[in-house]
């Protein structure tokens, strides 16, 4: 599957969610930092170090890139543990090729 590693990550509003620098947020640095974390009693085999180096070389290479299915994968579960579900959800949705969906409902005026 191609990935346009520059598009942005929406907040709930559809709005482009913002970076500590005032940013938009992209798909490029929101893999990266996904692939590249560790939570506190991980420990990463040398494998999973070079899987994660060959990566990330692979996301900086260029703005649109081929993504394996073993490479969403591997994307998806290190994403399932260091980022808020607002954003894990957004990265299942690029990479799913989905997105959900919300059943419109008329406003309840007496709420």
């Amino acid at each position: 599957m191609r990935i346009k590693l520059n598009q942005t990550i929406k907040g709930y509003d559809n709005k482009e969610l913002l970076d500590q620098d005032n940013k938009p947020s992209v798909l490029r640095d929101v893999f990266a930092i996904a692939i590249n974390s560790q939570t506190r009693d991980e420990i990463l085999t040398a494998e999973q170090k070079a899987k994660i180096y060959q990566l990330s070389v692979k996301l900086y290479s260029d703005n649109e890139v081929e993504l394996t299915l073993d490479d969403r994968a591997f994307i998806k579960e290190r994403a399932g543990k260091i980022w808020t579900p607002l954003i894990y959800g957004r990265i299942c949705e690029i990479l799913e090729d989905s997105e959900v969906e919300v059943e419109e409902k008329p406003l309840d005026k007496n709420n």
